[in-house]
């Protein structure tokens, strides 16, 4: 928040601060609570009645310092309304937003408040824009929509469809401001957007842009109060405004979604004039982890991430001239876009268009699904349920779209050519010096990586200067997995680690959204904590040295709950731990995130490693299922592996494991010799007794013995062996066997008669092998 604020108003409520008066939040004392639930996490926040006058009179002095530099220049109205436009989007958008009136919650009334003011008045920009290019494809006029009545004997400006949006743009983010307290809040909104602009743009612009929020109702109560829409426009926005948070609102006889219905149709000719658009990259590992080269890695990550958040933006608006709030959701290679009907096939066919022309070989399935108002609502009509469940739809229509999927990318490779050094699959087509002097020949495609993953800084790394370094920083991203590896220490000195992270079940989660302000509200939390979790953790483990000019990690890509990590070896499971910890902390527990973790050499190739990081995770994933409680989130697992140089893994790792961890046995069952995968608590517990055997030095030797009685000898053989070695320590050494016990195990050694083995899941399970695996690879506090 600026210097101009303060956050004396804003607290969070316990549930035990607030009860039920009226049907509406309230203290003990009586006084309503204007309180904002988080969608998964249930927390409470917000202000008290008699707190929001002042909360509102100071948002509106510090948004009219935001946008004064700006906006008193001499320029046109057209560019006052276009920077309005940017300065507004870019300050709503904002995670976490940046004042404590736009973190309120987006309606007043008796409901479960799950959308800020800030993602409502985001989505009814991108609808209103929506239905104004629908306006303008169903050929209807411009004045008809909006006209400017100058004062007599003044020639009129007349609009064009730019400003047009630009205008719309405007009024639909500012509808709101003046929300809350529910009593009078179209009068205060009015008198908001008037002071806001005021001196600031000619007193016509202002006036209509006050009389958006004055009348974006189109309720019975405002008709016999005369404040309900009197233009198209004023009306266009109104339903906009429904449209966005209908699914909040009671649905009775005068339904708002009729009222958004019958508008379409009477206006825009169809009640099916909005689509939803739903898009998904194509084979993104292929792509990404085509090559072992770092900066080809960080370049294919980097263009898919700039594709998907910006340019696709880019392209709505220079095709087709929709404003970025059209684009509902865009993270982790998937987007959501509400656009006119009559533009659907055309945007889908520029977007694909757009991919395979900037990376040469990525494609991208996108599909699109022509909706009612009343689907936007309650799902498609064969299903029924909510807006998720129209979001779900879609997921089925793009499967089958990539599963039939008619063209791929085809590179003829005569057999005179020569094929491209790097992926070894593409004809070269020229050739360039490597930074030790070689020369290597590449495919258009590879060199495109190379280029784009060498010239600067990917937006991650930037983000992460801006968050979390502000005095230091490093000069540039590692070169190469060398780099990274050069910066674990002792025996794990030239291993990295691999990092694979994706969050638990949180595509049902997200078809539970009955809104598409919930919806969005929750894709853009999920974006925030993942990005944030990954930062601190990364800021926890991985800084660079002062005197190190790079980053010893590199962030392949941060989607909206998953994350691909490449850290030094002796990091590796804690920045994962880290990171699932700081995600499911976020959420209260509701949500959580589950990992693989490889460490390896640095010369062993990462599409090699993705391979297996990626069964890594599905292990994890399937033990956070089976150990899933009923009506419980499912719990976070991290499963690992460590790769030395005279071993190798299968990508199979459950028959890898069942061959080489393994201890069949007829009388006592199976007996597994590693704990893998581990809940976080017990995976932090591992971590804390191998420092512990590093810092306080118990014998290594001791250590590798009971390995060896565990691996080469029957479990009764090991349990006899361990407990004598129990009985030796008598006098409780600081760096003996009992303290390794209660260390490792958490228990009293004459209370635990199974030790070294667990039960665990109607199998035997140990530790120990765990342990000694990851001895060397764990760093010093």
């Amino acid at each position: 928040m600026g210097d101009t604020t303060t956050q004396t108003a804003w607290r969070m409520y316990s549930a035990a601060e607030v009860q039920a008066a009226e049907e509406r939040y309230a203290t003990s004392d009586g006084e309503w609570l204007f309180l904002y639930e988080h969608p998964v996490a249930g927390c409470l926040g917000g202000v008290p009645e008699s707190a929001l006058d002042a909360l509102r009179e100071e948002f509106a002095a510090w948004l009219r310092q935001e946008l004064f530099e700006s906006l008193r220049a001499q320029l046109s109205r057209r560019e006052k309304l276009e920077e309005s436009a940017r300065l507004l989007f870019d300050i709503l958008r904002r995670s976490p937003p940046p004042h404590d009136w736009l973190r309120l919650p987006a309606d007043s009334r008796p409901q479960r408040n799950r959308s800020t003011v800030a993602y409502h008045s985001l989505l009814v920009s991108g609808f209103a824009c929506a239905m104004v290019r629908a306006w303008l494809e169903a050929g209807k006029p411009i004045s008809e929509l909006l006209r400017f009545q100058l004062p007599h004997g003044q020639p009129e400006q007349p609009l064009d469809a730019e400003e047009l949006i630009h205008f719309t743009r405007v009024g639909a983010l500012c509808h709101d401001f003046g929300k809350h307290p529910p009593q009078r809040h179209n009068q205060r909104g009015r008198e908001q957007v008037q002071a806001l602009f005021h001196e600031l743009m000619d007193e016509v612009t202002v006036f209509c842009l006050s009389e958006i929020a004055y009348r974006h109702h189109t309720g019975r109560f405002y008709r016999l109060r005369d404040e309900s829409p009197l233009g198209p426009l004023e009306e266009l926005i109104a339903h906009a405004d429904s449209l966005a948070s209908a699914a909040d609102r009671p649905i009775s006889d005068a339904d708002p979604v009729a009222s958004v219905a019958r508008f379409l149709r009477e206006e825009l000719g169809d009640e099916r004039a909005l689509s939803l658009i739903s898009a998904d990259t194509d084979r993104v590992k292929g792509y990404v982890f085509e090559t072992a080269k770092l900066p080809e890695v960080r370049g294919a990550s980097a263009m898919l991430t700039e594709l998907n958040e910006r340019e696709v933006a880019a392209l709505l608006w220079e095709r087709f001239r929709l404003p970025p709030e059209c684009l509902l959701y865009a993270a982790g290679g998937s987007a959501l876009i509400v656009a006119p009907t009559q533009l659907a096939p055309c945007i889908a066919d520029r977007i694909q268009r757009l991919y395979l022309c900037r990376t040469g070989a990525a494609t991208i399935s996108v599909v699109h699904r022509p909706t009612s108002p009343q689907e936007w609502v309650q799902g498609v009509e064969a299903s029924g349920g909510n807006f998720g469940n129209l979001v779900k739809w879609l997921g089925y229509d793009l499967r089958r779209a990539k599963e039939s999927r008619a063209f791929y990318p085809v590179f003829d490779a005569p057999p005179y050519s020569k094929r491209c050094d790097s992926c070894e699959v593409r004809p070269a087509e020229r050739s360039e010096p490597e930074p030790d002097g070689r020369e290597v020949f590449l495919c258009r495609v590879c060199r495109d990586k190379r280029k784009f993953g060498r010239q600067e800084k990917t937006a991650y790394l930037r983000r992460f200067e801006e968050e979390f370094l502000h005095q230091r920083s490093a000069e540039r991203p590692a070169q190469d997995l060398n780099e990274i590896g050069s910066r674990a220490q002792g025996k794990a000195r030239g291993y990295v680690g691999i990092i694979y992270t994706d969050g638990n079940d949180i595509g049902s989660r997200l078809e539970q959204s009955q809104t598409p302000a919930e919806f969005r509200t929750l894709s853009e939390e999920l974006r925030r904590v993942t990005r944030e979790a990954t930062f601190k953790a990364l800021a926890q483990w991985a800084l660079p040295k002062e005197e190190e000019p790079f980053y010893p990690f590199e962030i392949v890509a941060i989607g909206g709950d998953d994350v691909f990590l490449i850290v030094p070896g002796d990091v590796a499971l804690d920045i994962a731990l880290d990171l699932c910890a700081n995600f499911q902390s976020k959420f209260n527990g509701k949500l959580t995130m589950s990992a693989g973790v490889l460490i390896m050499r640095e010369h062993l190739p990462i599409y090699y490693a993705h391979s297996i990081v990626e069964a890594l995770l599905k292990s994890a994933k399937k033990a956070g299922r089976k150990a899933r409680q009923d009506g419980e989130p499912i719990p976070a697992h991290i499963d690992f592996q460590v790769i030395t140089g005279d071993s190798s893994l299968s990508e199979d790792v459950e028959a890898y494991r069942q061959q080489v961890y393994s201890l069949p046995s007829v009388f006592t069952g199976n007996h597994r010799l590693v704990q893998r995968p581990y809940r976080l608590e017990d995976l932090r517990q591992l971590l804390c007794t191998a420092r512990w055997v590093r810092e306080k030095d118990f014998p290594a030797s001791q250590l590798y013995q009971l390995r060896q009685a565990v691996v080469e000898h029957v479990p009764a053989w090991a349990r006899n062996w361990y407990r004598y070695q129990l009985a030796r320590d008598e006098t409780e050494r600081e760096n003996g066997w009992r303290r390794f016990h209660r260390s490792l195990f958490g228990t009293e050694w004459s209370q635990d008669t199974d030790a070294p083995w667990r039960r665990c899941a109607g199998e035997w399970v140990t530790p120990v092998i765990d342990l000694v695996e990851i001895f060397d690879y764990v760093r010093r506090t």
